[in-house]
């Protein structure tokens, strides 16, 4: 599902006694719906669980925004995960996967 997909969504569009959500909005036109599984019924609830409206309140370019932001913390977190285990293990080569 594209980003603006998913920020397309109403309340409407969701269905919980068929455990489905319809995105009408897509590249190519074609409305599609998607399962609705545990976690994703749990995520429902905390955003209110019913209502008018989008489901998410925010626009593309700031999920982006955001999304970056967040991965660029997350590498830094990681850079310091990979230099603290080679602290630990000092002078051993280990394949960058097992890190």
């Amino acid at each position: 599902m594209r980003r603006n997909e998913a920020l397309a969504i109403e309340w409407r569009h969701v269905d919980r006694r068929a455990k489905r959500i319809k995105v009408p909005q897509t590249k190519n036109r074609k409305a599609f719906s998607v399962r609705i599984i545990p976690p994703i019924a749990e995520i429902l609830e905390e955003l209110g669980g019913e209502g008018e409206g989008r489901l998410f309140p925010w626009q593309g370019d700031s999920v982006t925004h955001h999304f970056v932001r967040t991965a660029r913390k997350a590498i830094i977190h990681f850079g310091k995960l990979v230099n603290n285990f080679s602290e630990i293990f000092p002078g051993r080569n280990y394949p960058f996967f097992l890190i």
